[in-house]
């Protein structure tokens, strides 16, 4: 088992080590709202520093509305990085109340609930409620970088709408390297 940072017997105990040991972690104050834009960007809070030659564990816990535009996401990386992002969260439906297709499936594979494990540039698309009542998302990950760089979740709406798509206040991301 790899423990990161590695701290032995005798060592001196110092600040930096201390902070290795922790979950760096940033909560939005304010929500973020897009319409008319099915283009993933970046959000402008859950984003972080990732140094090179590391593996980092991601979390990122989304509360979102959305109109009948739904909500889709990725994550951006530093160039190089390698892994894998889970997704968690409410399948996308249409507006009159069909599913959509995932990732190219039939209709026999449509379920309330999207569970999955993906790249990172995979889009992901949720949904279920489109009445702009609030939704939740969970995504999760290794990161191994071999360049350092920004990791950023990105989203946008699935399909562009007037009604637009928020990512709320209280929404998350947490992360803490272990390699």
């Amino acid at each position: 088992m790899s423990r990161y940072p590695e701290i032995r017997a005798g060592q001196r105990i110092t600040g930096a080590m201390l902070t290795g040991i922790q979950f760096e972690e940033i909560v939005k104050q304010a929500a973020t709202v897009r319409a008319n834009d099915a283009t993933v960007a970046a959000d402008p809070d859950l984003q972080f520093t990732l140094e090179a030659n590391a593996t980092y564990h991601v979390e990122f816990y989304i509360q979102y509305t959305t109109g009948t535009g739904l909500f889709k996401t990725d994550w951006s990386v530093p160039s190089g990085a390698s892994g894998l992002r889970r997704v968690m969260g409410p399948n996308a439906f249409n507006s009159v109340g069909g599913a959509v297709a995932q990732n190219g499936g039939s209709s026999a594979e449509y379920t309330v609930s999207r569970w999955g494990v993906h790249g990172f540039t995979t889009l992901c698309r949720y949904g279920y409620r489109s009445d702009g009542g609030q939704n939740t998302v969970l995504e999760t990950g290794i990161v191994t970088t071999s360049s350092a760089g920004t990791l950023a979740f990105r989203w946008a709406q699935n399909a562009t709408n007037a009604t637009a798509a928020e990512v709320s206040a209280f929404s998350y991301g947490r992360i803490k390297r272990v390699a």
